[in-house]
């Protein structure tokens, strides 16, 4: 049996995924905000450990040689003060946490969203420097939390690591693959300036692959970029995703200069006239439907020893077969 794992986010997609791998040779414990997340990461193969980012302490942790911090606040709409609390707060907490209880190792799932600002992205690594403003408070919520855990990094007693995904997908997802089949439902769905971005991608098997070498290799104090390595159009990637899903994607188009103006104005009349309520469009949809933004691997291949495991298509076709 392999060190024990204590897992944040298990009810979660990438969460639930990550207990699901570890599982099969880790004791796995994971963070449970109430009975009905203690029974899905129960069902997963971990064992439920009451508590949240926002009350978590070394007791909740302790005899866990590594945790894996998969919770976040995501999503493109919530009140600023939400963010922060749990992105940076929760994140801050729970190092203490590990810390205190005698923790080896503290992998955090960040994102590529930390580099958002407004500009396209192409062929960044781990070497590009965050932007000094964003043009969203998860990212720089985001950006905010991975910076305390790798300043947390104290090696040998206390060693932290940061991956940085792009674009999750892949059995499970229950974030971008709802999200756009309500929006086709609903006659809502349509490409900016016809979805010829190029952008990065991660199946969730390669995540949690790149979530294990983390774990164990000789990485302490590092980010690490992990992703599907076949930069892709982004009306290929959704147009094979949702169509392996059983969803037909409309050919609607709209100039995205447009949508990012119209995205602003729509914003700041939510925020004033409904508060709370998620807007029918938002800046950080616009931006990552609308902007290159493609990732090399390089230094997860030299440190990690990190290569996918799946490609693209044969994630699309396990996906199909799958389907009934």
């Amino acid at each position: 049996m392999q060190p024990s794992v204590f897992v944040t986010g298990g009810s979660g997609f990438v969460g639930g995924a990550v207990i699901r791998s570890l599982a099969e040779d880790h004791q796995v414990k994971a963070m449970a905000r109430s009975p009905t997340a203690g029974e899905v990461v129960s069902k997963l193969g971990a064992i439920p450990i009451p508590c949240s980012l926002d009350d978590v302490e070394a007791r909740h942790v302790v005899g866990s040689e590594v945790v894996v911090h998969c919770a976040a606040e995501a999503g493109e709409w919530a009140p600023p003060g939400r963010y922060y609390q749990a992105n940076v707060m929760g994140t801050k907490r729970l190092l203490d946490a590990a810390r205190q209880a005698g923790v080896r190792r503290f992998v955090h799932i960040s994102t590529d969203s930390v580099l958002l600002a407004g500009i396209p992205l192409r062929d960044v690594n781990e070497s590009s420097p965050l932007p000094e403003t964003t043009t969203h408070d998860y990212a720089a919520t985001k950006a905010e939390g991975e910076l305390a855990v790798i300043a947390a990094n104290d090696p040998p007693q206390f060693e932290t690591v940061a991956i940085r995904p792009c674009l999750v997908w892949g059995p499970g997802d229950t974030t971008i693959l709802p999200e756009i089949k309500e929006m086709v439902a609903k006659g809502q769905f349509l490409w900016l300036s016809g979805g010829r971005q190029t952008i990065s991608t991660t199946n969730i098997e390669n995540l949690t692959a790149g979530i294990r070498l983390a774990m164990n290799g000789q990485c302490s104090g590092e980010v690490f970029y992990i992703t599907d390595e076949e930069p892709v159009q982004m009306r290929a990637f959704l147009g094979g995703y949702l169509g392996a899903n059983g969803v037909d994607l409309p050919d609607r188009s709209f100039p995205a200069p447009v949508a990012a103006a119209a995205a602003r104005v729509i914003e700041g009349i939510w925020r004033k006239l409904r508060p709370g309520q998620k807007p029918p469009l938002t800046r950080l949809a616009v931006e990552m439907l609308s902007l290159d933004h493609y990732i090399t691997t390089d230094k997860a291949r030299r440190i990690l020893g990190y290569q996918p495991i799946v490609t693209i298509e044969s994630g699309f076709e396990a996906i199909r077969s799958a389907s009934p």
